[in-house]
């Protein structure tokens, strides 16, 4: 994590959600909100929303993540305590303070598009 900048750290907010399936357009997600934070022990707590056909639906992790250059991986338990990691890469905007991760799904060659803006460093 030493060769990310302080400002990296800090709690974003989910802006949009993108879903790439092989072979299909793109879907953006409704109702994208949240937060994801992220601490310079490699801890982070993600809170996310979305709206579905039944209503609003929220993801909620814990987990440690890691950084390996542009690589990111956030691993957790899911909820039958089932150890789960998502990898992918980031970008990350100083100037600008925004987040783009770019997730791995399932089957291979999907993914999913995640944009956060910061909202501010941590105290």
């Amino acid at each position: 994590m030493s060769q990310l900048p302080k400002s990296f750290f800090g709690t974003y907010t989910y802006r949009s959600y993108t879903v790439h399936s092989s072979g299909e357009e793109p879907v953006q997600a409704n109702g994208v909100g949240g937060t994801l934070k992220l601490l310079p022990t490699g801890l982070f707590e993600k809170s996310m929303q979305l709206t579905g056909p039944n209503g609003q639906v929220t993801f909620s992790q814990r987990g440690r993540f890691t950084v390996n250059g542009e690589n990111i991986s956030f691993a957790y338990l899911d909820s039958q305590q089932t150890p789960k990691a998502d990898n992918g890469t980031f970008r990350y905007d100083a100037k600008k303070q925004t987040l783009e991760l770019t997730i791995k799904g399932f089957p291979e060659g999907s993914k999913a598009v995640y944009v956060l803006q910061s909202a501010g460093p941590l105290r």
